[in-house]
């Protein structure tokens, strides 16, 4: 016994109806999940690279830039690979490092915490070390306290300086 909707036609019966073919195919799903992938990681090392590398541009103190002799690409390069190489020791696990290297990103910006990671005062392991919040906020703290004579003799600006001959 026929049920109502149920293949019931008033009008006569059509073939089943055939999708249209597409134009264009979908790439294997292979293909698909790696191209998810790839655009979803953050590769933090070449963030910090950046970062580093825009605050070298942004310089303008010439005491501190003379005593930035390395090129600033190798630069930047050398001190984002060592923090994250020390970051990736530590096993902390992704979040973890997720959340440092991001804040880390974000404080580089600081103009005074730039200069002092650029001149060594700040060592990468001292920077990978330091608990997210509190350590790092307590870095540029320090370092934003200090009136402008300070901050050059914490860095040892002065220092070196008066140790170079004029030229």
């Amino acid at each position: 016994m026929p049920m109502a909707g149920a293949n019931t036609f008033f009008r006569s019966q059509q073939g089943p109806v055939s999708p249209q073919p597409a134009d264009k195919s979908l790439p294997p799903p292979s293909v698909r999940k790696q191209t998810k992938m790839k655009t979803g990681i953050i590769t933090w090392p070449d963030q910090l690279e950046q970062k580093l590398i825009e605050s070298v541009e942004k310089v303008i103190d010439p005491e501190l830039l003379s005593t930035i002799r390395e090129d600033k690409n190798v630069l930047a390069k050398r001190i984002a690979s060592s923090t994250w190489a020390i970051r990736s020791e530590m096993n902390e696990g992704y979040l973890s490092d997720n959340s440092h290297m991001k804040k880390l990103c974000s404080l580089i910006e600081n103009p005074r915490f730039s200069a002092a990671i650029l001149t060594g005062h700040l060592i990468p392991a001292r920077i990978a070390h330091a608990s997210t919040e509190a350590g790092l906020d307590n870095l540029v703290g320090e370092l934003m306290q200090l009136d402008d004579n300070a901050f050059h003799e914490k860095l040892g600006l002065r220092k070196r300086l008066a140790k170079e001959p004029d030229v």
